[in-house]
């Protein structure tokens, strides 16, 4: 057996390294307990300790685990206290601070040397044949309700949820896709058993995998709303306002879900295993307060987190870059831009702030031509196009002018993996050559042009294309790197427009198919986090850049056929959705699910990454234009533990929420 309680993890010692910009020690769970945790001497907040005293909460050492993990510090061990304010664009999750999946809830915890170390849980036992996980979980650990947390929870997401085309979200076709069975030993043990070899298994239980967005819910509020559990969910649905029962259910079965829906509802939030939870949404407002039942301590006994409460103000970016600027912001790492990168630097003492640059392997601004696009996909499909629109672009003066030479152009984002052959680090793409990019765009047929300069289609009209992106938030590029690319483009003849939309309409567009050009950011966070990504962007093109939406949709239906998960029936005339790709593409997506039955740094694992990686190399799939840069972290001066790096599994900047429950002011 693999002993992660012991051994950490031996899929990830490879001899490289991994994590590109993470931090050395920064934040790590300690597997033993240091001196007052270990007694079982624990002390809490005041606010909490003075509920107890009110009979409100029983005492600290009954809402901790038998054997609680213990946190160690980035910095230094905290004191209690304070309110810390953000600011976010939206109600959304995906900001700083906010209750997505990464902020403190996996099950195990993946250290910047790539070891991987229980958290939530107390242990593994992955199978020598990689057929199976054991997972031991800490006896006593508590939701926010005060109700325990059991294998029952991790079985009910697996059984109730992801097998179940009722109210399965898709979610497990990405993050634990061949799991096909959750057995429950006892209270405190659960097997998870595949039918094929699934080696990154235990490393997954250290990233959204293993979360409360995927390996675990809680049934015992849960099982109200399922109609297994209760037949009169049909009934409870429509007194809610719900059409059905599975409505209902997916209403309430993750923390953030449809506008805070169990709110208003429930007039409570969804329990919750992080270290705040949701107590009040309003159109201006979020507020996050500490759960009494956290499971975690620090070196001295003291239950985490260390501060009380959470205040998010709901504001528009201009408003939140000038909030920041003044000093009105207490930490952000999603809002604050390169380019306003001076201003943040001319403003920090005034501000009472400092902006810590944080090393990131993710591109900020980048393109992927949609190839299913019903009308122009032709075009986008011809290589020599895709060739003409990189070679058109201009990287360094986007560098200089947008971020402040911080970084370099970066067509494509992975030159540094183990997997990486030579020439992938001297892309010919990367290169600025305006005569090349009209040679190329004459040859692919686009040669006539009209009396102002424009390139004509086949059907003898003005051929354009629309870029469109997110105006704010997760995957949302800067604005003036997006009109830069417009004129690079409009300068060799191919007239471009550009059209940003809420999150709302963009995912509208995007999942209709409709993108013509869709621009936002991208990496390769680092090499062991890219591993453990089951079906990413990289082998289909329904993720994120979207470079071909329908084949993405009908690869993602088709799997899951395949595989026994889903059934024609379950689409629409039983026929799949989306279009069916040309056979390069379907053994590109072959060749990822391949990927995930090596082992990390295995012959099959360089072989099979490099045929996957080496497709994107040539066909130019998604097209990056600068990288390197730092993620910018504006924090108070006096706030303390703000990460140097990022944590093991961390893969985009929310992934900074990971450890968010040491912070405190000194």
């Amino acid at each position: 057996m693999y002993k992660a309680l012991i051994m950490g993890i031996a899929l990830l010692t490879v001899n490289a390294v991994l994590f590109a910009g993470g931090s050395t020690d920064s934040g790590s769970t300690s597997a033993p307990a240091a001196s007052m945790a270990a007694s079982g001497e624990y002390s809490e907040a005041p606010m909490l300790a003075a509920m107890v005293a009110a009979g409100e909460l029983p005492p600290v050492a009954e809402r901790l685990p038998v054997e609680p993990p213990v946190m160690e510090p980035i910095d230094s061990v905290g004191t209690y206290g304070d309110t810390i304010y953000v600011f976010v664009n939206s109600t959304e999750p995906w900001n700083t601070l906010q209750e997505e999946t990464e902020r403190g809830s996996y099950l195990a915890y993946i250290r910047a040397d790539t070891t991987v170390v229980p958290n939530l849980a107390k242990g593994f036992d992955l199978a020598d044949d990689f057929l199976s996980l054991t997972i031991t979980l800490r006896e006593g650990a508590q939701w926010s309700d005060g109700q325990p947390f059991t294998a029952d929870d991790i079985v009910f997401a697996y059984e109730d949820w992801h097998f179940d085309s009722r109210v399965g979200s898709g979610t497990q076709a990405f993050w634990m896709n061949k799991v096909r069975r959750a057995i429950k030993i006892d209270d405190y043990n659960v097997r998870l058993e595949t039918d094929v070899p699934y080696p990154v298994m235990l490393a997954k239980m250290g990233e959204p995998a293993g979360g409360d967005w995927h390996s675990y819910l809680p049934k015992h509020y849960l099982e109200k709303f399922h109609i297994k559990y209760n037949p009169d969910a049909d009934a409870l649905a429509k007194e809610l306002g719900y059409d059905s029962w599975s409505l209902a259910f997916n209403a309430h079965d993750w923390e953030y879900q449809n506008g805070f829906r169990h709110l208003i509802d429930d007039n409570e939030p969804r329990p919750t295993m992080q270290p705040w939870k949701l107590i009040e949404v309003t159109d201006t407002t979020k507020v996050h307060e500490r759960n009494p039942y956290f499971y975690k301590v620090d070196e001295l006994g003291q239950q985490l987190p260390y501060l009380d409460r959470i205040i998010a103000g709901i504001a528009d970016m201009e408003t939140i870059q000038l909030k920041i600027i003044a000093g009105e912001v207490d930490y952000d790492f999603v809002n604050a831009t390169s380019d306003n990168y001076a201003l943040y630097k001319e403003n920090e003492a005034a501000g009472g702030y400092l902006l810590h640059e944080v090393p990131v392997n993710q591109i900020p601004i980048a393109f992927a031509f949609n190839q299913t696009h019903e009308e122009k996909g032709h075009i986008f499909r011809d290589l020599r196009f895709r060739q003409a629109m990189s070679l058109a672009i201009n990287a360094e003066e986007v560098l200089d002018s947008v971020y402040f030479g911080l970084g370099e152009p970066m067509v494509f984002p992975v030159a540094d993996a183990t997997f990486s052959p030579p020439e992938w680090s001297n892309n010919p793409m990367d290169a600025y050559d305006v005569d090349e990019a009209n040679r190329l765009l004459d040859a692919v047929g686009l040669d006539q042009r009209d009396g102002d300069g424009w390139r004509l289609g086949e059907d003898g009209n003005q051929f354009t294309i629309t870029i469109e992106g997110r105006i704010q938030g997760e995957h949302s590029a800067t604005g003036k790197s997006i009109e830069l690319i417009r004129e690079y483009w409009r300068a060799v003849g191919v007239h471009t427009e550009v059209k940003l939309s809420d999150n709302a309409l963009h995912a509208q567009r995007r999942d209709g198919n409709l993108l013509e050009v869709n621009v936002g950011t991208w990496g390769f966070p680092s090499e062991a986090r890219q591993y453990m990504i089951d079906r990413e962007a990289w082998v289909h093109g329904s993720h994120d850049l979207h470079w071909a939406t329908a084949w993405g949709d009908w690869l993602m239906a088709w799997i899951q056929v395949e595989e026994g998960t889903r059934s024609l029936s379950d689409y629409e005339g039983g026929v799949l959705p989306g279009l069916e790709p040309p056979e390069e593409f379907k053994q590109l997506f072959q060749w990822g699910e391949e990927l995930q039955q090596t082992v990390l740094g295995s012959p099959e694992y360089i072989e099979t990454a490099r045929k996957i990686y080496g497709f994107h190399f040539d066909n130019l799939l998604m097209q990056g234009i600068v990288g390197g840069q730092p993620l910018l972290v504006v924090a108070k001066d006096n706030l303390v533990n703000v990460p140097k790096g990022y944590f093991g599994s961390a893969a985009w900047w929310g992934d900074l929420n990971i450890e968010a429950e040491q912070l405190y002011f000194k």
